[in-house]
C-alpha cells in the first residue's frame, strides 16, 4: 500500500482539486485508490458524492466505527472515498484528551485490513 499526502494549513492553494485529480487519474490506471477526505467543508467528497454521507471520517476517528462502514463507492471504477462532514471540525475537541489520537485513523485503516 502506498499513501500520498496533500496537507498544507493555507487554504486556497489548490489542496483539495489536486487529490481529487490525484486520485480519479490513479484509478483510471488501474490502481486502488481511497480518498480520504479530513475537511470538514467536505468538498473532495461533494465533487464524488452530491448528498450528506450517513457516516464519515468523523464517525470512524472519533466513535471507531469501522471504516469500511463510512466508504463510499463513487462512479470511478476502482476509486472510493472515506467521506468527510462538518462534524470533523469538532473531532479535535472530541479528541483532545484521548491516548493515541493521533493514531486512530491509521489505526481504522490497518484493522480493517485496507492496506
Amino acid at each position: 500500500m502506498k499513501i500520498i499526502a496533500v496537507v498544507n494549513q493555507k487554504g486556497g492553494c489548490g489542496k483539495t482539486t489536486s487529490c481529487v485529480n490525484i486520485s480519479a487519474g490513479l484509478a483510471m490506471q488501474g490502481k486502488r485508490v481511497l480518498l480520504i477526505d479530513l475537511d470538514p467543508q467536505a468538498s473532495a467528497t461533494s465533487v464524488f458524492y452530491q448528498d450528506d454521507p450517513e457516516k464519515s471520517a468523523y464517525d470512524v476517528i472519533v466513535d471507531e466505527m469501522p471504516i469500511s462502514s463510512a466508504i463510499i463507492k463513487t462512479s470511478i471504477k476502482g476509486l472510493d472515498i472515506l467521506p468527510s462532514d462538518i462534524m470533523l471540525s469538532g473531532a479535535d475537541l472530541r479528541l483532545s484528551s484521548v491516548i493515541g489520537r493521533e493514531k486512530k485513523l491509521k489505526n481504522a485503516i490497518f484493522k480493517t485490513g485496507l492496506e
